[in-house]
C-alpha cells in the first residue's frame, strides 16, 4: 500500500475504530467462552506497511482473516491479503 495514499485517505474519511469488528469479537469470545484469540488491527487508525502486515500475519498465524475496507482501498487490501494469506 502507498503510505501517502493512505494518509490522504485518512484526511478525507477521518479515523474511525471499527465498532462492527468489535461486536463480532465480543460475540465470538462469548460464544467460545474466551478460548479463542482475536486481533483487530485498524489501519485507518494505525499506520500501515507491507512489512508490518506480513509480520502480523506471520506472528499471529491466524486460522481466519477477516477484513473491511473503504472502496478506494479495495484493490490494495485484496493484493495484501492474497500475497500473505
Amino acid at each position: 500500500m502507498n503510505i501517502e495514499k493512505e494518509e490522504e485517505r485518512n484526511k478525507e474519511f477521518g479515523k474511525y475504530h471499527q465498532i462492527s469488528l468489535m461486536y463480532i469479537e465480543s460475540y465470538l469470545k462469548k460464544r467460545f467462552k474466551y478460548k479463542i484469540n482475536i486481533k483487530i488491527v485498524d489501519y485507518s487508525v494505525e499506520s500501515f506497511s507491507d512489512i508490518k502486515f506480513e509480520n502480523l500475519i506471520k506472528d499471529f498465524n491466524p486460522h481466519i482473516v477477516g477484513t473491511t475496507t473503504f472502496t478506494p482501498t479495495i484493490i490494495d487490501t485484496k493484493k495484501a491479503l492474497e500475497k500473505r494469506c
